[in-house]
């Protein structure tokens, strides 16, 4: 089974607004070892749970839009546990915490790690984490990253292309005031950019302020209005 292929297909029928029932009902069916056997690495790992992450997003905000009218909405977007594969149940923080980010505490900020895992994000969980997901993972709000397909054999493009196109969109600096505003996710997700010094590196790297400056970080607020971007 082409497991990496039914994402993709799932997020294209998804965003189309085709039925998906048939992919959803492989996924219940679907062995653990199977799954571990087909994504057997991190290309394959990210390509797949990038694309399930925000297939879900768009299948759970179109059927209750309401999710996102206030925080405790949303917090049982993000937290309850509708994602099945084999037996196994899923939450969107589950996927996003627990597998792509390598076992965070979600509330951290990407400082510490969970002192517990459970065996099957232990299995299929990304081994070597890599900050440009942020800039790829959609949470159904207008101040999100487009969603886009993503696929093991361009990954590194690809999540490259989105980081670049993510920051041109949403970094300022302003010279004068020796001052960047950025997103609010390098906020929410500090520690996986290092902190502030890594940030400020992150932002050097994309050439987006002064590689001499050390400018002040003012984060821009997070807009929740429902909304998947661009496809």
């Amino acid at each position: 089974m082409q497991i990496e292929q039914l994402s993709i297909d799932l997020l294209k029928k998804v965003r189309n607004g085709e039925d998906y029932a048939d992919i959803l009902g492989k996924f219940e069916k679907i062995k653990t070892r199977e799954m571990v056997s087909s994504l057997s690495n991190d290309e394959k790992r990210k390509a797949f749970w990038i694309n399930i992450y925000n297939a879900f997003s768009i299948i759970f905000l179109k059927s209750n839009p309401c999710l996102m009218e206030n925080q405790k909405c949303r917090y049982l977007l993000f937290s309850n546990k509708r994602i099945i594969f084999g037996e196994n149940k899923l939450s969107l923080n589950n996927i996003l915490h627990g597998i792509i980010r390598h076992s965070k505490v979600w509330w951290a900020k990407g400082y510490l790690s969970k002192m517990y895992t459970y065996k099957f994000e232990r299995r299929l969980r990304i081994r070597n984490f890599d900050n440009r997901i942020h800039f790829a993972i959609n949470y159904g709000n207008k101040s999100s990253p487009p969603v886009r397909i993503y696929d093991s054999g361009g990954i590194n493009q690809q999540l490259e292309l989105s980081t670049k196109l993510f920051l041109d969109s949403e970094v300022k600096f302003f010279e004068e005031e020796n001052m960047v505003t950025i997103s609010q996710i390098f906020n929410w997700y500090a520690g996986d950019f290092g902190g502030r010094k890594g940030i400020l590196e992150f932002l050097k790297k994309y050439k987006k302020i002064p590689q001499e400056s050390t400018p002040m970080i003012i984060y821009t607020p997070f807009i929740w209005t429902p909304g998947t971007g661009d496809f």
